[in-house]
């Protein structure tokens, strides 16, 4: 099945587990590199096996990569950047279009206290390390709070924060993080612990 739908569709890359109920991920990468239009694919395992060499014993196709159970969302976008032809300035459009409507603006003081209170210690974590529950999280209190406080700038930027984290998108995110930043700056919220 698979086999089928990477020979009808235009595709740059595959992640594949190498345990899988019918077809193995060998087996479908040596399928792969036997195909003249599939050969040149990267191909990236997902494996609990920490030896590489035993993860090829049953052929000698290779992997370009592989990514280690248990794994982040850190790893794969390594992956991803590694083997994917991406610039920053592809963003450059999207990144002016979507962020107009979200200006610096001031916020109340009960908006301020609940974000002190309940949102800026989450901020500090997903800052450093993007855990995708986290970032939800963060996305959808930030929403809850907007809602609350009907602070639409609160609500358009959670909103951008879930669609960027189930996007995968972590270019975007980091970028909101920015953005976010610079609200807190310019309401003067410490982020400092």
């Amino acid at each position: 099945e698979a086999l089928i739908l990477l020979e009808e569709e235009k595709v740059d890359l595959v992640i594949t587990d190498i345990k899988m109920p019918r077809k193995d991920g060998i087996s479908l990468l040596q399928d792969m590199r036997n195909s003249e239009r599939l050969k040149h694919i990267p191909v990236i395992a997902v494996t609990a096996i920490t030896n590489r060499n035993k993860s090829q014993e049953k052929g000698n196709a290779a992997f370009s990569s592989y990514i280690f159970k248990p794994y982040s969302i850190s790893d794969i976008v390594e992956q991803l950047i590694k083997f994917l032809p991406y610039s920053k300035s592809d963003r450059v459009k999207e990144k002016s279009v979507e962020m107009v409507d979200l200006s610096f603006k001031e916020l109340a003081p009960v908006v301020i206290d609940h974000l002190k209170e309940r949102i800026i210690s989450t901020f500090q974590i997903i800052k450093e390390r993007q855990a995708q529950s986290e970032v939800m999280q963060f996305g959808y209190d930030l929403i809850d709070a907007g809602v609350k406080y009907d602070e639409e700038i609160l609500v358009s930027y959670g909103k951008e924060v879930v669609s960027s984290m189930e996007q995968f998108d972590i270019t975007k995110l980091l970028e909101g993080f920015e953005w976010f930043g610079g609200l807190l700056e310019f309401n003067k919220i410490s982020v400092q612990e």
